[in-house]
């Protein structure tokens, strides 16, 4: 998927103090901004963990590759809520969704037995909410987009048959395996065709949706698909991370005007 371009320099102050304390604490630390949206430290964290349970592997390192694969995710998935914004989601409580996570946790090694899987969530740092949250997001995102791009897919013979003798029929015979003829296997080479063209639509669409988003690197040690910081502001932090006490409190009364769910609407 293509890069996001512009950076912008003027950034409102406020939406950042939801990251840190009064204190002069450090709570969070914001990585990126998407559009009017930022991406936390703690989503990316997030993020990762998520994946390492996923892929079976809670107690594996984190790379680099991994946090910018994972940067990927959240700028993607930002981007997608912009586009659901006004329609109707399942909540996390949906039958659905419970139906979705038993279907995760049959993938999972170790995950089938309730004790396994609490065992689990610990070693990975997470909790069943985070995990509740994720798939209701999935879920609504791929119900999305199924609405949107199903509707005009189609199929023609003529591809069906272009895949069955060419792709098909020399992988079976690879194998040993018999042929079976066209007419038995045409639905399920529809099926196979049909999710690689609503893949390559996804692609393209969100292809467009990063072209016209604007995209500021905060922590510029991280670097998206094709954005590239340019040199003359590589290493510059344009939010403040850290405030002083004195800072803090002269800051104090506008941060009240802050909503509290500024740093978390695109959390994984």
């Amino acid at each position: 998927m293509s890069a996001l371009r512009q950076i912008v320099l003027s950034v409102a102050f406020l939406p950042l103090l939801s990251a840190v304390s009064f204190s002069g604490e450090l709570l969070d630390r914001v990585l990126v901004q998407v559009n009017s949206r930022i991406i936390l430290e703690s989503d990316l964290a997030t993020e990762v963990r998520l994946q390492r349970l996923m892929s079976g592997t809670p107690n594996a390192a984190t790379t680099q590759a991994d946090r910018e694969a994972a940067l990927d995710r959240l700028i993607d998935r930002v981007l997608l809520k912009e586009e659901m914004q006004g329609i109707d989601l399942l909540p996390p409580s949906d039958p659905q969704i419970t139906a979705q996570i038993a279907e995760l946790r049959k993938q999972i090694k170790g995950a089938e037995s309730d004790e396994g899987w609490r065992k689990l969530l610990s070693e990975s740092g997470l909790s069943e909410d985070d995990i509740r949250d994720c798939v209701a997001e999935q879920v609504n995102t791929n119900l999305f987009l199924e609405a949107k791009f199903r509707p005009t897919l189609r199929v023609n013979n003529a591809r069906i048959q272009s895949y069955y003798k060419e792709v098909l029929v020399p992988e079976l015979k690879k194998k040993g395996a018999a042929v079976p003829p066209l007419e038995q296997v045409s639905t399920q080479i529809e099926q196979i065709l049909a999710e690689q063209t609503l893949n390559d639509l996804f692609t393209e669409w969100m292809k467009g949706l990063r072209g016209q988003a604007r995209l500021r690197m905060i922590d510029t040690t991280l670097k998206p698909r094709g954005f590239e910081t340019p040199s003359s502001l590589s290493g510059m932090n344009f939010l403040p991370l850290r405030i002083s006490d004195e800072r803090a409190a002269q800051s104090s009364p506008a941060a009240s005007t802050t909503p509290a769910s500024t740093a978390t609407p695109q959390q994984r």
